[in-house]
């Protein structure tokens, strides 16, 4: 029952992190939408063989994003939103 709530749960978290990823995508370099499945660890480690846990999943999200604020040149992600010091 544990497992079935912890798949319920990625379910909602992968459609989330499918939805974000498709704001950000850039057609030219990605043709291909981004699917909840690409996120979900559960339908991954059958289809792929690769055992993803949270912090790698995290791991990714944070190494994409830093990547994506590298190529706009905002270096700290926050798109030019500066605070006054």
């Amino acid at each position: 029952m544990a497992d079935g709530v912890a798949q319920e749960r990625w379910n909602h978290t992968a459609q989330i992190l499918a939805t974000l990823c498709e704001l950000q995508r850039n057609p030219k370099r990605r043709s291909r939408p981004f699917t909840a499945d690409e996120f979900h660890p559960y339908l991954r480690t059958r289809r792929r063989g690769t055992p993803l846990t949270g912090e790698l999943l995290r791991a990714q999200a944070q190494h994409w994003f830093a990547e994506q604020a590298r190529k706009r040149g905002d270096a700290d992600g926050l798109h030019g939103q500066h605070e006054d010091r």
